[in-house]
């Protein structure tokens, strides 16, 4: 019932939860990419191996996004919601290799009842370049990037839910071995 477009999306020097933090990183979202954010941060529901929670956020280039975003785990993050009406599906993944660099891929998907080729095209197009420009921009942070306890504030309590979030998730480290 979709049409669907993978591929390869990242290559970053962080582990994989690190890429994911920037979902509620809402200031880093507001200062870096542009967005205007509203959630309230008090509204995000976590669970044992799962945070998820409703935004809107307005890209002034491409309109209002209203979206349900899920982290499983802490390396997946799906989203599922309308940009300016249209439905855009998206879902990214990553991998830590044993070198301590995280790969990741991402799918793009619309449902294949809503508008003809075209139109579900242009979706998917739209779709993979917002992904592509929020990597893109986040890349250069990512590799210099380090989290310092008793540093956030108010602003960031969101961010703070999900670091707590991923401290209490169980690891493994099954590509160090």
């Amino acid at each position: 019932d979709l049409d669907i477009r993978t591929a390869e999306a990242f290559d970053l020097p962080v582990e994989p939860w690190v890429p994911f933090t920037n979902s509620m990183d809402f200031q880093h979202l507001r200062v870096l990419h542009g967005l205007k954010i509203e959630c309230d941060p008090d509204a995000i529901e976590v669970g044992d191996y799962r945070i998820q929670y409703d935004v809107r956020f307005e890209d002034p280039n491409l309109g209002v996004f209203d979206q349900r975003i899920r982290v499983t785990g802490t390396n997946t993050i799906a989203l599922a919601g309308r940009l300016n009406g249209m439905a855009i599906l998206s879902m990214a993944t990553g991998t830590p290799t044993p070198d301590g660099r995280t790969h990741g891929w991402s799918v793009t998907a619309t449902p294949r009842a809503e508008g003809n080729d075209a139109e579900r095209e242009q979706r998917l197009q739209i779709g993979e370049a917002f992904f592509r420009r929020l990597i893109q921009e986040d890349e250069p942070i990512m590799k210099t990037i380090r989290f310092h306890d008793g540093l956030l504030i108010d602003a960031d309590r969101a961010l703070a839910r999900f670091l707590q979030y991923v401290r209490r998730f169980p690891t493994a480290r099954p590509a160090a071995d």
